[in-house]
């Protein structure tokens, strides 16, 4: 999983080694205002949110869309859509992509320790970590109810744009089948698995704001009942040009209607058998808005911070907040909290980066609490090139 690396105007680079020197006063104030907003609506967790869509609980198919991918991600509380710029951005806002090039050089990158323009020397900061614009991101999460979700994730450039290739498959271990008159089981087994396919495109129309779009095609299949649907993501990222103040809106899952194939028996008020088709009901569709700044950046030292509000079509409105500490671009500790969320409110986690035979691996780690169901780990591993 590739790592975030932030980043300044090439004409401040050498003020930015004081953190905030050299930092428009305006974009402390327009970060601390979105903070505050987001602390005061984290405040009102039980108040504001509760009325906005609550009842809307159970209203989608193929759940499993909403499982967060990428341990750096969900370390940070799922606060990424103005982040992703790694493999996983595909499934957080499919613009990240273009920003991959961005994470350790370009006009917005924060690092202290970088060398001045039109200095000569050896390569300072996060030099030694970028290793191309090319990735390569594997995932594995333990999943609640010991399920298990795999995600691969493949970004490659072209003469125009970058394109990303993922793959995603959800499974979990057969249950016997029961009835009322056989609790124990009967001796025969069903099994339960999802499947998604995505293809990914993106442009960087200016060195501030890219867009992208994903395509992708689900399935669900659980016994013998399976459901498919095709559906798209679509998502902005804006460079506002104050620090590395960015922007991200991203609409997910967006698509037409599903419902499994074929049909199955129901009983009248009369008590008479009949075939019905199953209703169909909307994808998870969801639409992500949220920033992210560098609070400070001096020595090794770098804060960055972000929050996202998100809107889902089966649920009530929530907020993510996340922090993420780096040392030397390689050694990672990162938090998150997530506000009018069911169960899983706190997260974090830890990440590496490092040069290796010409490539820039890293290894990241998140866990998030479910309270009383639990909780739920990520693996992620990633390699640039």
């Amino acid at each position: 999983m590739a790592i975030e690396v932030m980043a300044t105007d090439k004409r401040k680079s050498q003020t930015d080694k004081g953190g905030f020197r050299g930092c428009p006063p305006v974009a402390k104030v327009v970060f601390g205002i979105l903070l505050l907003l987001a602390a005061g609506m984290a405040k009102a967790d039980s108040g504001f949110f509760a009325i906005l869509g609550g009842q809307r609980v159970g209203t989608s198919v193929m759940p499993f869309l909403k499982i967060p991918v990428g341990a750096r991600a969900e370390a940070m509380g799922g606060a990424y859509v103005a982040i992703a710029n790694d493999p996983f951005a595909v499934f957080w806002n499919p613009a990240g992509i273009a920003q991959i090039e961005n994470r350790w050089k370009g006009k917005f990158t924060v690092d202290p320790e970088r060398q001045p323009e039109g200095v000569k020397g050896p390569a300072a900061g996060y030099a030694p970590l970028f290793r191309g614009d090319r990735t390569l991101g594997l995932v594995r999460i333990n999943w609640l109810a010991d399920i298990s979700y795999d995600v691969v994730s493949f970004i490659h450039p072209l003469p125009v744009g970058v394109i990303g290739i993922s793959l995603a498959n959800l499974s979990m271990a057969e249950m016997e089948i029961t009835t009322e008159y056989r609790p124990e089981g009967v001796g025969e087994y069903f099994s339960f698995g999802d499947a998604l396919v995505g293809l990914t495109y993106a442009l960087e129309m200016t060195d501030n704001f890219s867009w992208g779009v994903t395509l992708k095609y689900a399935s669900e299949e659980l016994a013998d009942t399976r459901m498919d649907n095709v559906m798209i993501d679509i998502g902005t990222y804006y460079w506002t040009g104050l620090r590395d103040l960015r922007i991200g809106v991203a609409l997910v899952h967006f698509g037409p209607n599903a419902r499994p194939e074929g049909t199955f028996m129901d009983v009248d008020q009369n008590g008479d058998s009949y075939s019905r088709h199953f209703t169909a009901y909307a994808p998870p569709t969801e639409f992500r808005l949220g920033g992210a700044m560098t609070l400070f950046a001096f020595g090794p030292n770098k804060l960055l911070s972000a929050f996202q509000l998100n809107h889902p079509v089966d649920n009530a409105e929530n907020l993510k907040l996340g922090l993420e500490y780096g040392f030397k671009g390689m050694l990672f500790m990162r938090g998150g909290y997530k506000v009018n969320t069911d169960e899983d409110r706190w997260t974090f986690g830890a990440g590496v980066r490092v040069p290796w035979r010409g490539y820039a691996v890293s290894a990241d780690y998140s866990y998030t609490d479910f309270g009383i169901l639990d909780q739920a780990q990520r693996i992620s591993l990633g390699i640039a090139f």
